[in-house]
C-alpha cells in the first residue's frame, strides 16, 4: 500500500503543473531553475519546483520524501544543477520541524555536494525512506572515518 501510494504521489510530482502541490510558500521561481535543455525537460523542471516546494512544507513526511527524491537525483545524476534543491535542503539542516528531518537533511548535503560518497545499490530501492537514509549513512560514514 506504502508502494502504491509513493508511486501516485511521485507521478503526480511528475505530471502536474509547478503550482499544483500547495499555495503555501511560493519562494522558488520557475526563473531559478536551471534552463531547459540537454538535461532538463518540462516534467523534470516541474519536479525539481514540486521538491523545493514540498521541502517547505509542514507535512514531515511530504518534506521526507522530497529529500529521498532529490538525494535519488542528485546521486544518479551528479552533473546537474539542483541548486534549487539544495538551498532549501540546507535551509533544513538547521530549520528542520524534526530532528529526523535535520538529520536526513544534513546527509542530503553532503550528498549534494559530493554525491560520489554515495552509490545506491539496487537494494535501497523500494524501502523505506528511514531504511534508504540509514543506508546512505552508512556508506557515507564508512568513507568519512580516517581510520589511523
Amino acid at each position: 500500500m506504502k508502494t502504491l501510494l509513493l508511486t501516485l504521489f511521485v507521478a503526480m510530482l511528475l505530471f502536474s503543473g509547478p503550482g499544483s502541490i500547495s499555495a503555501q510558500d511560493t519562494r522558488t521561481d520557475a526563473a531559478a531553475l536551471p534552463p531547459l535543455g540537454a538535461n532538463t525537460n518540462a516534467p523534470l523542471r516541474n519536479a525539481l519546483l514540486n521538491y523545493a516546494t514540498g521541502l517547505r512544507s509542514d507535512n514531515c513526511g511530504l518534506v521526507e520524501s522530497c529529500l529521498y527524491y532529490a538525494v535519488q537525483l542528485r546521486v544518479h545524476n551528479p552533473e546537474m544543477d539542483l541548486s534549487v534543491l539544495e538551498k532549501e535542503i540546507d535551509a533544513l539542516v538547521a530549520g528542520g520541524k524534526t530532528l529526523s528531518i535535520r538529520r536526513k537533511a544534513a546527509l542530503a548535503s553532503i550528498l549534494f555536494v559530493s554525491p560520489s560518497l554515495a552509490i545506491l545499490p539496487s537494494a535501497t530501492e523500494g524501502k523505506d525512506i528511514d531504511a534508504f537514509f540509514a543506508a546512505l549513512n552508512e556508506q557515507v560514514t564508512a568513507k568519512l572515518v580516517v581510520m589511523k
